[in-house]
């Protein structure tokens, strides 16, 4: 969810040491905490896998760095699946195909903000099967 809102029923502190009052509603946007410069310096918008990776094995990361799947206790019970599901997907297509860009699509393209987040008039491929 682009945004994700939290109402707060008892007063509590957050991890920072900000107080937050009973009845507050406290939002976040991990759409943006994606593309923090600070966080993510020198190119938050950079494709870079290596950022995930220590060496040859993946980096201890804090589920709250990018918390599209939220954090702590209210982790998605779905996430694991998820990543699966992407991976599998990933291997299938691409040990059969090669994808590149249809013709007139850009590389710049435009989020479509709703509930999810999707890119708006989609990502146009063309899939060429292996040899």
């Amino acid at each position: 969810m682009p945004v994700d809102p939290k109402y707060n029923v008892q007063h509590d502190t957050l991890p920072d040491g900000t107080f937050v009052p009973a009845g507050t509603t406290v939002q976040y946007f991990p759409i943006l905490m994606g593309r923090d410069a600070k966080a993510w310096a020198p190119d938050p918008l950079a494709v870079r896998p290596e950022r995930w990776f220590a060496g040859a094995a993946p980096a201890p990361v804090s589920s709250f760095a990018y918390p599209v799947f939220q954090a702590g206790p209210r982790i998605c019970l779905g996430m694991n699946f998820a990543y699966l599901e992407a991976k599998v997907l990933v291997c299938a297509l691409c040990q059969r195909f090669r994808l590149r860009l249809a013709p007139g699509q850009t590389r710049e393209v435009e989020p479509n903000v709703t509930v999810t987040l999707s890119i708006r008039n989609g990502l146009r491929v063309v899939a060429i099967p292996r040899e």
